[in-house]
């Protein structure tokens, strides 16, 4: 069993009114595709998730472009940049983070 430790205590709903937002009412989103190619994941932040999931399957990302298509897997909603740039650094670079992703994944499929 896996013991999940939030260390930036931003929970998996992690949806965030409070704080200062640049611009007043953007909402930003860690969003995580899978590639129906490969298989392989991809993680992001965006302020359009219905637009970058376009960019990304019409090959105007250069780091998919040879792996579409995509499907969304997740998403988190963020009131910060800032945030979410912070939890995708997390699910990223971090053990912890990278088996957290996972669940919230297989839960996600569940919902």
């Amino acid at each position: 069993m896996v013991k999940l430790v939030d260390t930036l205590g931003l929970g998996p709903s992690a949806v965030r009114l409070a704080g200062p937002s640049p611009v007043p009412g953007t909402v930003y989103f860690l969003y995580i595709l899978r590639s129906l190619k490969d298989g392989k994941l991809y993680i992001g932040v965006t302020n359009n998730i219905d637009k970058r999931l376009k960019q990304h399957n019409n090959g105007n990302t250069k780091s998919t472009k040879f792996r579409r298509p995509f499907i969304l897997l997740y998403k988190e909603s963020f009131s910060t940049r800032s945030e979410a740039m912070k939890r995708e650094w997390h699910f990223k670079n971090t053990g912890e983070g990278n088996k957290l992703m996972r669940v919230l994944i297989d839960d996600a499929k569940f919902a």
